[in-house]
């Protein structure tokens, strides 16, 4: 089982496109969403009450009653996941404005079910790439993760800040009991 986690803020239309592109892979793999709506001025709750109609996907809404982040959207969404996951099972974040390649999970679930714990999907790496990216936002990136990178270093990490991840179910639980 994948548990997708989705902060989301005033994302009702890109969620209009992602949660149907979500539910496509549902057919082949197992998942769930888990949408934190952090205080969105828009439909972005409506689009999910809705979605949760549709089958095919499950969908849960958790809110947050005014914006708190994306820092905060995260560790909301990720405690959420902890409580279902099993030790086996996966727990994918990612941006809900659209900008990660939803068929890449494919592949971080693949991984997470052979011999990793963490999969983060870079765009360090061959076939990587930052679309749309403004350029201070690009010169922030780069320079967070140069400076992680020295400061922290870990094995085969190559991207510190993006935000499309996937853990495997008792890591996450582990961590979250640590930390």
């Amino acid at each position: 089982m994948l548990y997708v986690v989705l902060p989301a803020y005033n994302e009702e239309k890109a969620l209009g496109v992602m949660l149907p592109e979500l539910r496509i892979l549902a057919a082949d793999l197992k998942l769930e969403v888990i949408v934190v709506n952090d205080g969105s001025q828009d439909g972005t709750a409506g689009m999910v009450r809705a979605a949760q109609t549709v089958p095919g996907l499950r969908v849960h809404l958790v809110e947050h009653a005014q914006n708190r982040g994306v820092g905060a959207a995260v560790r909301t969404g990720l405690l959420e996941a902890a409580k279902y996951a099993g030790p086996h099972d996966g727990v994918v974040t990612m941006d809900a404005d659209g900008t990660h390649p939803i068929p890449l999970m494919r592949e971080m679930a693949v991984r997470l079910a052979g011999d990793y714990d963490l999969v983060i999907a870079s765009r360090f790496v061959p076939g990587g790439q930052e679309v749309g990216l403004a350029p201070h936002r690009k010169f922030l990136s780069h320079g967070a993760c140069r400076l992680m990178r020295t400061l922290f270093p870990l094995p085969g990490a190559k991207d510190y800040t993006c935000g499309y991840r996937a853990y495997r179910g008792d890591l996450l639980q582990r961590g979250i009991k640590a930390y």
